[in-house]
């Protein structure tokens, strides 16, 4: 990585140059402990400890210093995963004489991506509306920032059958529906700024959208896409029954008048309006196993 970086003047993300040392230490600590073993006969691990030891403390050193200066929650997940899939190879080859190694590098990336997390979760419940650009009813940027967030986290979260390791995967499941209730609530005081009810509608259904987008260009498929999914419908039938409100005023007071003995029917009827284009299949339908009232049944036969 080093040559290949200085002969064509390359700059790497201190992950990929994490996943390079490593991968080599990894290989390395494989053939020197099968030497060792045939070697030297007895206590292998004791000899390879005293070879490897400043080695490994080397590295250890080189992620505390860099973490000091980390805020990138996605890089850190990145490097737990990266560090959760060598684990395994090291087992497979059943050579477990770095696992010392890859437990003190959990221990040090977990905290430091739960910090940088919950900075990011503090800045959406803080921030100053006034300060994040112009409000209409377009998609706001926030919403494909966020989008896109959560979609590498679930990615890197779900990207193979061993989990992303670490013993995180709980507290992960535990942010992110925190981070979509903050993102959620921030959408909320963003439609205040909107003058009327109509416009708060449609910046929540293309918000809601522009969400949903991201995760079906990436192929997510999680309880995400089924809370947003349940926003958006719900944005929508509120949509609808106001533009059936404001459209058609006495058409609307003359179903609710007719069925004011039934709530349940009313909504179901109300709902249903927009399906139909004829008035009068709209009125004589009835409601999932209820019964015509006397009124329908003067329409009916009428």
């Amino acid at each position: 990585m080093v040559h290949v970086a200085t002969a064509e003047n390359l700059k790497f993300p201190y992950e990929v140059l994490l996943r390079s040392v490593l991968k080599h230490l990894v290989d390395a600590a494989s053939n020197e402990f099968l030497f060792i073993a045939d070697f030297f006969k007895t206590s292998p691990r004791e000899t390879f400890n005293r070879i490897f030891g400043r080695t490994i403390s080397l590295v250890l050193e080189n992620i505390e210093n860099y973490l000091l200066t980390c805020f990138d929650s996605v890089g850190l997940l990145i490097m737990i995963k990266m560090t959760h899939l060598l684990r395994l190879v090291m087992q497979r080859r059943r050579i477990p004489v770095l696992d010392s190694l890859f437990d003190r590098i959990s221990l040090l990336l977990w905290p430091r991506f739960k910090q940088v997390f919950d900075a990011n979760l503090k800045s959406i419940r803080n921030v100053n509306i006034k300060k994040i650009g112009h409000i209409d009813v377009t998609p706001h940027f926030v919403s494909r920032r966020y989008a896109h967030f959560i979609t590498s986290l679930i990615t890197l979260q779900s990207g193979s059958d061993s989990g992303i390791g670490g013993g995180g995967e709980n507290m992960m499941v535990h942010d992110i529906q925190l981070i979509r209730n903050e993102m959620v609530a921030l959408l909320d005081r963003l439609a205040e700024a909107l003058p009327s009810m109509k416009e708060k509608r449609v910046f929540f259904i293309n918000n809601y959208d522009s969400v949903l987008s991201v995760f079906h260009d990436r192929g997510i498929l999680c309880e995400e896409v089924q809370r947003f999914e349940d926003l958006l419908m719900h944005q929508r039938e509120l949509f609808a029954e106001d533009l059936i409100r404001n459209s058609f005023p006495r058409l609307l007071q003359f179903v609710l008048q007719v069925l004011s003995t039934d709530v349940a029917a009313a909504s179901y009827y109300l709902l249903s309006a927009t399906h139909f284009t004829s008035l009068s299949d709209h009125l004589l339908r009835l409601p999932p196993g209820g019964e015509a009232t006397e009124q329908q049944r003067k329409w009916r036969w009428s």
